[in-house]
């Protein structure tokens, strides 16, 4: 018995097996939001941004024409309405114009850019800086990408509704790749290597920077206000090296900064901005910052709940082990965590300073996903500023390595996971679905929901593409949708009437007809 616990122990009990368990379980979990895409299709502000192109593709066939009009857009839209010219560039190339059947891709889309900018965060962070082993990184990976889809604030924005997630969750994926890219510049500048490896290196990462910094500063006012803030930060950084260490080549960083805050300016003065800002009330600068502390902290704890908190604490045990066996001094800990939250804090500014609202549900998305980012780093971080202050000898046996100590470890994460589990089957139907994105999504291939909206999608389509003999009236009537399955449905904004005589605005120029109504009984 002993020596098969001890074979256990050995070949199961490892950081390797977990990482594994971990991919089969988010793999699983992330499926169904990926099947589901299929019944995926236009809605909103895609007809209204994308018509251009699509009249531009159903013309000429030609991408470069489409694109040319994506161009026109955000001259256009800059001019008159706002200055989010990367977003507004996204927008023009929906999917959806080279054909309905190909709004699938958007799932891919963002999950894509969610999973590949943690994974540049998390790698130069855990890998280039930290030391850590590969089966470590990927526990944390596994485990940030796992909280930021699976608890998404409104998933319908943030992966399937085109406009609403590239504007957001898209154009943050640069901003979060941004800060990896920054945190490597440095990295090698205080690298000991050859000056020749040097130079090439810094040369990629400054243009890499520059593109990604300029791509983000004609985002979303949120993810554009924090990508000058992460930018200002590391000048700030790079002065401070320069003047300590006297390294001249860290000043090089001006280059991706200047260009970053000239997009930033282009974007925040635009003309369109002026023009849209009328519909709206704005707040004072100081009275914004301050509602966006208090709104953030709400937020926060309404968001951080025991799902959250296990997902965390089960990552202790292989922080400890890495602090353990790490050179890394954890300088100024608590002052990054303060800075991490003021971050945080000041994606929430922009709607509150513009709109005086609280920020849409799709851009508290990215405040979400971006506080799950800062929750992991700064708890490894703190972890090893707090463990740092203490002799190892005094902790070692906090440790996993081997004997008792593993199996403590085990039954410690086994609790964790019997906690999660009995809390999950513990929240009713509602709150399931709206907890676990993934449970939604399988709920609604499960009940055939999911089907029923897309052939009900699909007869509205017959309708709305249907040749009109030329001289008849070009109005189409179309059925209400009979189910509005989560999170597929993008509320009622999806081709919904806002007006009482039944028509459906915005969708009337993507088919080429006068006007488009629901028959109503």
């Amino acid at each position: 018995m002993t020596h098969l616990l001890k074979e256990f122990e050995r070949e199961i009990l490892t950081k390797k097996v977990f990482a594994l368990l971990l991919l089969f379980f988010t793999t699983i979990m992330f499926a169904p939001l990926l099947y589901i895409g299929k019944f995926n299709h236009l809605a909103a502000d895609c007809f209204w941004y994308g018509a251009n192109g699509r009249n531009v593709w159903a013309n000429e066939r030609s991408i470069f024409a489409v694109l040319g009009a994506a161009v026109k857009n955000v001259v256009d839209f800059w001019h008159d309405w706002q200055g989010t010219y990367s977003s507004i560039f996204m927008f023009s190339l929906t999917p959806g114009l080279f054909g309905e059947q190909y709004m699938f891709i958007v799932p891919y889309m963002m999950m894509g850019m969610i999973l590949l900018s943690t994974f540049v965060l998390l790698y130069v962070f855990f890998i280039k800086i930290i030391g850590t082993e590969l089966s470590n990184f990927f526990i944390f990976f596994f485990t940030a990408s796992f909280m930021q889809i699976q608890f998404l604030y409104t998933p319908n924005s943030a992966l399937y509704w085109y406009n609403g997630a590239v504007h957001y969750v898209f154009m943050q994926g640069f901003v979060i790749m941004n800060i990896a890219i920054l945190m490597q510049y440095f990295n090698v500048i205080l690298d000991q290597r050859s000056v020749k490896e040097k130079n090439y290196q810094d040369a990629i990462l400054l243009a890499i920077a520059s593109l990604f910094g300029l791509i983000a500063s004609g985002a979303n006012f949120s993810s554009t206000l924090l990508n000058i803030e992460i930018f200002t930060i590391a000048l700030l950084v790079a002065v401070y090296i320069f003047f300590k260490l006297k390294i001249k080549k860290v000043l090089y960083i001006l280059v991706p900064y200047f260009l970053t805050l000239t997009g930033f300016l282009f974007n925040t003065f635009a003309p369109g901005n002026a023009n849209r800002q009328v519909h709206f009330e704005r707040t004072g600068i100081f009275e914004s910052i301050l509602t966006s502390f208090t709104y953030s902290f709400s937020q926060m704890l309404l968001w951080v709940d025991v799902f959250v908190v296990v997902c965390l604490l089960i990552l202790i045990p292989f922080m400890i082990k890495i602090i353990y066996r790490s050179n890394f001094k954890f300088p100024f800990a608590p002052a990054i965590a303060v800075l991490s939250y003021c971050l945080y804090a000041s994606m929430f500014t922009p709607s509150f300073y513009a709109q005086s609202f609280v920020p849409l549900s799709r851009n508290q998305n990215i405040c979400w996903m971006f506080l799950i980012i800062l929750l992991i780093i700064n708890e490894f971080y703190l972890l090893g500023w707090i463990l740092g202050k203490i002799n190892k000898n005094k902790w070692k046996w906090l440790v996993p390595s081997f004997g008792i100590n593993k199996w403590c470890w085990f039954a410690y994460i086994t609790v964790l996971a019997a906690i999660f589990t009995f809390s999950f089957l513990s929240l009713g139907y509602v709150e399931k679905k709206a907890t676990f994105v993934s449970y939604a999504a399988w709920d609604v291939i499960e009940t055939g929901v999911g089907r029923q909206y897309h052939d009900e999608y699909l007869r509205r389509l017959y309708q709305l593409k249907k040749e009109i003999p030329e001289g008849e009236d070009r109005y189409v009537y179309v059925y209400p949708y009979t189910v509005k399955p989560y999170p597929l449905y993008f509320r009622d904004a999806t081709e919904e009437s806002t007006r009482e005589d039944g028509m459906l605005e915005g969708i009337e120029g993507w088919y080429n007809v006068w006007a488009v109504f629901e028959i109503r009984e």
